[in-house]
């Protein structure tokens, strides 16, 4: 399985477009701050190759889903700037508003937040990140859970990488699991090298998903400021790997959006509660948000490659 990756042209030429039907959002996008050579242009042309094969009739419904959650984010992030404190308060109501909405997530949300991964800097080193130092440590044959499936690219990019990976995603939203399916399934990954589990990954046994051995590798990218409860979450997650299993994992410090609701306030605070819930980091990189270097409290993208502590 090969994702065929877009050209930069194509890349530019959807910043160009978004810039034009949505000029306030055309400042924060990775034409404005990626430089020619940048490594992370390669993942961005892949995130966007991932999408046409989602998309073949066209990208034009996928290019008006980011400019919502573009600028959705930028309204709840001026809010948060202001009162310092997410608008959502807990977790409570997540699954019904929006998880389980699948207007909601069919219509806006899943193909918006892949296209993050195409025109958000932040997301497109993220993605990078993921792809240089984490993909190269699984085996051929590895097994892997990501909890958390979202829009299924993270899934994609390891069959694109690692022979006879064996794959179980892990996901509390039904719309969620569909998308990463249905992603999967048109880019001709075999139905018996993946499996989709509808579940609460706070309350589930995930090395049990593994036949009781634990995974080789176990992704979870942008979930831990969506619950109330991170280190509760951590602490689960940690029991999912096998011994010598790696981890890469991702959050936020002072990013807002419509369902985060637990706030780090800085990357300390992130490292800080990942050594509470079981884990040791091998490698990190946190990326501030591009225009907002000088902003308090200091917006940040952080992801990481960890390991469990060891007993």
């Amino acid at each position: 399985m090969m994702i065929q990756p877009a050209s930069r042209a194509e890349v530019l030429e959807v910043c160009r477009r978004v810039a034009r039907d949505y000029p306030v959002i055309g400042g924060g996008l990775a034409d404005r701050h990626l430089a020619p050579d940048d490594a992370a242009w390669t993942q961005a042309e892949r995130a966007l190759g991932y999408l046409q094969a989602k998309h073949p009739e066209g990208l034009d419904e996928v290019q008006e889903a980011f400019a919502t959650v573009s600028t959705d984010f930028l309204r709840l992030q001026a809010r948060f700037m202001k009162t310092r404190r997410y608008a959502r308060a807990d977790s409570s109501e997540l699954v019904s508003d929006l998880y389980a909405d699948d207007e909601k997530m069919s219509g806006h949300y899943l193909d918006g937040l892949a296209m993050t991964y195409v025109l958000w800097p932040n997301h497109a080193r993220m993605i990078t990140f993921f792809a240089d130092e984490f993909v190269p440590r699984l085996p051929p044959g590895s097994r892997v859970v990501e909890v958390g499936v979202g829009h299924g690219l993270m899934a994609a990019m390891l069959f694109e990488s690692v022979a006879d990976l064996r794959y179980v995603g892990v996901d509390i939203s039904p719309s969620s699991l569909a998308y990463a399916e249905s992603a999967l399934a048109g880019l001709g990954v075999p139905a018996e090298r993946w499996s989709m589990v509808h579940a609460d990954a706070l309350a589930g046994d995930l090395a049990g998903l593994s036949g009781g051995a634990g995974f080789d590798g176990l992704v979870c990218c942008e979930v831990l400021e969506h619950v109330d409860e991170p280190l509760v979450l951590m602490s689960n997650l940690a029991t999912s790997l096998r011994p010598g299993g790696v981890g890469f994992m991702s959050t936020v410090a002072n990013m807002e959006a419509e369902d985060h609701v637990y706030l780090f306030e800085d990357v300390a605070a992130i490292r800080d509660a990942f050594a509470t819930g079981g884990w040791s980091i091998e490698q990190d990189l946190a990326n501030v948000l591009p225009g907002a270097e000088n902003w308090d409290p200091l917006p940040v993208n952080y992801s990481g490659l960890f390991v469990p502590h060891q007993p």
